[in-house]
């Protein structure tokens, strides 16, 4: 009996270390993994496996991201606490001229960011959710004590 050919390695990667620069400035634009691997015309799981298989590209996508996140997070941190903020306005002269001027303005922080920001940066101090601890069991009732019950509700209230 023949003996049969071992499987090869499969086909060629359509990973090329060209395409991490790539991958970091997607990660910097927010795209998700999803989004990137459409980008790249490839499975979801082949970019998860090109992010456990080749550290270059991991490191890559993981640098925009961090740098994304970390923009985002000032941005959020400024407009919750307010922020000086440069402006420039074009003005005209009396001669007809229009000219520049830059000037300072403070534009004041937001309750929502801010809120928003301690709601996940103090958790345990502003979380919406309220946890309920209830003890004891439920009785359930058969239908002549729920009508029972009912009755006596439409009496107290005559």
């Amino acid at each position: 009996m023949a003996e049969l050919p071992v499987p090869g390695p499969g086909r060629d990667s359509l990973y090329d270390p060209s395409m991490n620069d790539q991958a970091r400035k997607l990660a910097l634009l927010g795209l998700t993994n999803e989004e990137m691997a459409e980008f790249f015309g490839v499975s979801e799981r082949t970019l998860y496996r090109w992010l456990a298989d080749e550290p270059a590209f991991c490191q890559a996508v993981n640098d925009g991201k961090t740098v994304a996140d970390a923009n985002v997070a000032d941005s959020l941190y400024k407009r919750a606490t307010g922020e000086h903020v440069q402006m420039e306005k074009v003005v005209k002269g009396p001669d007809g001229q229009h000219a520049a001027i830059k000037y300072m303005t403070y534009i004041p922080g937001d309750a929502g960011a801010a809120l928003n920001w301690l709601k996940n940066r103090r958790r345990q101090n502003w979380q919406d959710k309220v946890d309920h601890n209830h003890s004891g069991t439920i009785d359930l009732v058969n239908k002549e004590q729920r009508d029972a019950a009912v009755a006596a509700a439409i009496r107290a209230d005559s």
